[in-house]
Order: structure tokens, then sequence, then C-alpha cells
């Protein structure tokens, strides 16, 4: 059975190298036209010490919900153990970890669709899509109206939980107020988290 690869490098990346095309010429001029934004943005080669820029896109709202709905366990990649990682993603991983110092992979417990991302500090609100694989994989809109849907299962069922709560407060509130008259305590009870 094969492996399906989505990778997501800016299109300047060279196929065959992994490398950004006219990347000197790049670093020279964000260094000459002083781009303190794009600065953030490179890493540097643990072999060479020399700056690399970071060929990944960040990860917009959409794709950040969508994937923490589908893929909630947060694994960083020296720990993966749900699955092999192919080929590709691992030449991805080696080419990222001179950029991001955390390379995570989030998953679902049936190990379907991992996704590698990339992070310059462990526990930050910005990611960076690098890469993700399984047997078949699904267009981004398929995946949007799954984590969709998941999402209105899980707070629709949050809210019947509370629901139940108040109806059986509603049933219970003239044991409630003798139980307040009896100690004293004025507070009322609390149907969320």
């Amino acid at each position: 059975m094969s492996v399906q690869v989505e990778t997501y490098e800016v299109t300047e990346v060279d196929n065959v190298t992994g490398q950004v095309e006219c990347e000197v010429e790049a670093l020279e001029l964000i260094e000459s036209l002083g781009l303190a934004g794009q600065q953030k943005l490179l890493g540097k080669n643990d072999d060479t010490g020399e700056a690399v820029r970071c060929p990944y896109r960040v990860m917009n709202r959409n794709e950040r919900f969508v994937y923490e709905q589908l893929l909630p366990i947060k694994t960083l990649l020296e720990q993966y153990e749900s699955g092999c990682i192919p080929l590709r993603v691992l030449q991805v991983a080696a080419h990222a970890k001179d950029v991001f110092p955390y390379l995570w992979v989030w998953h679902a417990k049936d190990k379907k669709d991992p996704l590698l991302v990339g992070a310059k500090e462990k526990y930050v609100n910005e990611f960076f899509l690098l890469a993700r694989w399984d047997d078949v994989l699904e267009p981004f809109s398929t995946l949007e109206k799954r984590a969709v849907k998941l999402f209105r299962d899980a707070y629709k069922t949050k809210l019947l939980e509370i629901q139940s709560k108040v109806a059986t407060t509603i049933s219970s509130i003239g044991n409630m107020a003798d139980s307040v008259l009896a100690s004293g305590e004025k507070s009322l009870p609390t149907f969320y988290e």
C-alpha cells in the first residue's frame, strides 16, 4: 500500500535539492532592506551556522481550527511512535530543523492523516505547516466539513449535559432553599466548566 504525502514549502523551493531557490540573494535583500519581520523567520543551519530562510507558511486560523479538531494529539517528532513516517516527510523534517527548534506531529488516536508542524517556541499560538501523510489524503474542504461536524456534535453534547443539570437543579430547588437556610451558603450551582 502506498502513502500519499503533501508538503507545504513555498513555490520557490527546488524540488530536487529542497533548498529555497536564490536563497543567497533573498538573504542579502532581507538584510539590505532591513526587513525585521523576515529576519524573524530565519533559522541557522546546524552544520554551517549560516542563515536559512523559512520556506513554510504559517497555519491560518481556519486550518488550525480544522487540524486541532481532527488531530487533537500533539507529539514532539522525536517521540512520535504511532506509525511509520514516510521518507519525504523525514526529509522535510531534516530541512525544517534548521528553522524550527520544535517539530510536532499532530495526530488522532485512529492514526489517520498526521500533520508535521514546526514552531519557533515549544508552546506558542503560531504554527507552520510542513507536511501531512496518509494512505489517502482528503481535500481540505472535506477535512473542514468533518471538523465542523465534530465540533458541533461535541458542543451539542456539552449543551445537553448542561440542560440536564439545569433540569435536575430546577426540580430540586425546594431542597436547595432548605439547604441554604441550614448552612448559610448563598452560592448558586455552576452548570458549565
